[in-house]
């Protein structure tokens, strides 16, 4: 296995604090793939983001390129520290793409100090139940995401992810889904796969 939460989350602190002030990113750590996925908002230009992708690019050692199939995309991949790491830029049809959002208030360096602040807690999630752990950039604030893999016990997943944590825990028949209040603050959006 490549890396924890805690490791893949370290690593990709390291990687944006080399790549420099980004625009707004979503990043997703899967420890049980071994993958850490960069990516740039949906439904903005390749071109808006080139720069971006570059940089991430350049911090992991490796070039991006331009791809058409399966989708557009501009992409790069590396493997640091044996985690998988995919960098990626998609673009839909130039018809539903709108430009970057003008004010926002996010920044690079916040993404860092979350990813470092939580990685801790986050290490202590049971692998078995933390499926992937997303941290998105809304551009007026930073939105973490767990997604908890239900299988045997749909209902109470979530609320025995987050048992450490104050939590609201919807209970539903086909899974559970709620917040919770990290110890930075922020909150965890929850969701049962």
């Amino acid at each position: 296995m490549g890396g924890t939460f805690d490791q893949m989350m370290s690593l990709a602190a390291d990687i944006l604090e080399q790549a420099g002030q980004l625009e707004r990113l979503t990043l997703s750590f899967t420890p049980r793939h071994d993958r850490m996925v960069i990516q740039t908002p949906a439904f903005e230009t390749i071109g808006a983001h080139r720069q971006t992708v570059d940089a991430l690019a350049t911090a992991v050692g490796v070039t991006a390129s331009l791809k058409m199939e399966p989708v557009r995309s501009y992409s790069a991949e590396a493997h640091q520290e044996d985690v998988h790491v995919i960098i990626l830029a998609t673009a839909p049809p130039t018809s539903l793409t709108r430009g970057p959002e003008a004010n926002r208030s996010t920044s690079t360096s916040e993404t860092v100090e979350l990813l470092r602040s939580i990685a801790p807690w986050a290490d202590s999630l049971d692998p078995a139940l933390a499926h992937t752990l997303t941290i998105l950039d809304y551009g007026t604030h930073l939105g973490p995401m767990l997604h908890i893999d239900g299988a045997g016990d749909r209902a109470g997943a979530a609320g025995k992810a987050v048992a450490d944590l104050p939590a609201d825990i919807d209970v539903r028949w086909y899974g559970s889904q709620g917040e919770a209040m990290l110890p930075t603050g922020h909150t965890l959006n929850i969701t049962t796969l």
